[in-house]
């Protein structure tokens, strides 16, 4: 099948020629029809339209069966830049250009899917030969692999080539300007393997290298590519290895008000979005429920969060809504998680007790009420499910990533009731008492709660524990909780030394009998909850 726009070829007819091979010029294309109208042709019978100094080809107006699709693939070629025209049912229209290319390129232009797409034409300004030999239109973009195989699905606008004995996939370029979500799943066959994954993407000035190491069964993964100026082009490669078979790779135009799901890697990769002054946020890809803030700094962090850390967490205080003056001088997190159960609880008694929060707090309301984690019935709010977790800028590069690790491990905590009876389990039967009196000594140091709350003692335990790599956990040990507790408890310092150098190999026993518990579950290590590097 060839569509061919010509616009300074002569046409007796008059007409745009279209898909010869079917039976008259007016058919169906995957989804888009033409619509015949008045054009003005000029003098030489030249077939285009002339509108405002713009050569034009006819308006195709998309089938309402096919109102939600949110991309059109184009397979093309052009002697001049061209203009793709994206007329919506509001009345408004939105331009992304197709650079000119001698040879024939991909591209994927994705929707406004906030916006229906009624009607797309083709526009130069100047006269051109636009060959377009693929035009369609859907709903996802997917892609299918099995055995190193590529299964074709929609879509024929990617190519694949053998580079060095491996499979490299190449899509083509995406010509639109909204957030791009890359669904990943695959499959890892050799668990032996050493090789890795490679992944390289191109969005705008953003050029990111990545790679995840084969890890034994299923791999799911999100890639996030942020908005750009429309008219810039993107693309995706992956260079695969022996073993890993490719079961999906699906696209998906991101809503201007949806939030973009990632992987921890990327995260903390991404230059900060200043068109928020506040906060980005994202979703996690691992359990796409919580939501992940990211404040751009601690001071602000604070007056969304901190009376919330003070009514969950903190001796004294839980249960409590103290007012910003009574809790101004004390330290709350640097880093925090919180589930919808205690959200609720929180802006309940805050709503049946007419207590004045902040306008950050309220704000953080409308989110948790928009994205479904609370509702609201009557004179309370409702746990859903889900919860967030957050960090901040201000903190280092190497922070970040501990506090991203162990606010991901209690979000891991909180959604999993399998996970929460392991580590309770373990706790009880396993955890020496001396080793239980180091814990609870540190987090007498860390002020958390946790008498008459055993949620937050064993929670906090299991994230402590694999918030870095066993090995890296027992110089955390020796270090860092011995001098917590040192000075929380100075004239029992020789006592603490001892019973921590008694029981080092014990703490990384335990911690390593959570770790293969998550890994199984998850296919996660200690220290590390991202799949990308």
């Amino acid at each position: 099948m060839v569509l061919s726009f010509i616009f300074f070829s002569c046409v007796s007819e008059k007409k745009i020629v279209i898909f010869e091979d079917f039976i008259g010029h007016v058919q169906n294309i995957e989804g888009i029809e033409v619509k015949e109208r008045i054009s003005e042709y000029d003098d030489t019978d030249l077939c285009y339209q002339i509108e405002k100094n713009l050569f034009k080809s006819p308006l195709y107006l998309v089938n309402q069966r096919f109102s939600d699709m949110n991309y059109l693939a184009v397979n093309y070629r052009s002697s001049q830049a061209v203009a793709v025209i994206l007329r919506y049912g509001d009345g408004s229209v939105e331009e992304i250009l197709l650079p000119e290319s001698s040879g024939y390129v991909d591209g994927i232009i994705y929707f406004n899917q906030e916006r229906l797409v009624e009607g797309i034409e083709f526009a130069s300004d100047q006269r051109t030969l636009l060959d377009v030999s693929r035009l369609r239109a859907g709903e996802e973009l997917l892609l299918y692999a099995k055995d190193s195989y590529i299964v074709r699905h929609f879509l024929d606008e990617y190519r694949y080539e053998m580079v060095n004995g491996k499979l490299r996939a190449n899509f083509g370029n995406f010509l639109f300007g909204s957030g791009l979500s890359i669904e990943n799943t695959f499959l890892n066959l050799d668990e032996d393997s050493t090789d890795r994954v490679k992944i390289s993407v191109s969005s705008g000035s953003l050029d990111k290298k990545y790679s995840f190491k084969s890890r034994e069964g299923l791999i799911d993964f999100s890639l996030y590519l942020p908005p750009v100026n429309s008219g810039l082009s993107r693309s995706i490669s992956y260079d695969f290895v022996a073993g890993v078979d490719i079961l999906k790779v699906s696209f998906r135009a991101l809503a201007d008000s949806e939030i973009p799901t990632v992987d921890f890697c990327q995260l903390l990769d991404f230059p900060y979005d200043k068109s928020n002054p506040l906060f980005n946020l994202y979703r996690w890809d691992i359990n796409t429920a919580f939501l992940v803030f990211d404040f751009i700094d601690y001071k602000v962090q604070a007056r969304f969060l901190k009376r919330l850390a003070f009514f969950v967490e903190k001796p004294g205080y839980r249960g409590t809504l103290p007012e910003n003056s009574a809790i101004e001088r004390l330290h709350g997190w640097n880093a925090h998680d919180y589930r919808a159960y205690d959200l609720a609880a929180f802006f309940t008694k805050a709503k049946k007790e007419k207590f004045e929060l902040n306008p950050e707090e309220y704000e953080l309301l409308d989110i948790l009420l928009e994205n479904k984690i609370l509702v609201a019935k009557r004179d309370e709010y409702k746990p859903l499910s889900g919860g967030f977790i957050s960090i901040s800028r201000q903190s280092s590069q190497w922070l970040r990533k501990i506090f991203l690790d162990h606010e991901g491990y209690h979000a891991l905590f909180f959604d999993d009731p399998e996970l929460r009876e392991f580590c309770e389990s373990t706790w009880d039967d396993i955890v020496a008492d001396e080793r239980k009196e180091i814990w609870k000594s540190f987090f007498d140091f860390k002020q958390y709660d946790y008498n008459k709350n055993k949620y937050l003692l064993v929670n906090e335990f299991f994230a402590y524990s694999l918030q870095s790599s066993a090995r890296e956990f027992e110089s955390y040990v020796k270090l860092n909780m011995l001098r917590g507790i040192v000075r929380k408890y100075p004239d029992e310092e020789a006592r603490y030394i001892e019973i921590i150098s008694d029981n080092l190999n014990g703490f990384v026993s335990d911690a390593k009998l959570l770790e293969e518990f998550v890994e199984k579950r998850y296919n996660l290590i200690g220290g590390n909850l991202r799949y990308l590097d």
